[in-house]
């Protein structure tokens, strides 16, 4: 198994199986569904997250802290506040 602890492997399962943040769609990509999730989760560890959704970190304020990349790691996956797909 990939995840050592049960919750987190559960967790990650659910997003999966659930079909959440877009892995379901007919032009899903799985770089961009894993990106969304690993940035879910960090949510979720700092207490961003209810009923498995990001209450604080949408597209619109995506310069909190814990969201990856930072806008020193990646110049381009940014417009703004809000999240560039083309350059994430």
């Amino acid at each position: 198994h990939f995840f050592g602890c049960e919750e987190c492997r559960n967790h990650f399962l659910e997003m999966y199986d659930a079909c959440r943040y877009g892995r379901c769609e007919p032009d899903a990509d799985a770089s961009l569904w894993l990106w969304r999730a690993h940035n879910v989760v960090n949510a979720r560890t700092h207490g961003h997250v209810e009923d498995g959704y990001i209450t604080s970190n949408t597209p619109e304020n995506a310069m909190a802290f814990w969201a990856f990349p930072s806008p020193e790691q990646c110049a381009d996956c940014r417009d703004g506040k809000k999240w560039d797909l083309d350059g994430v």
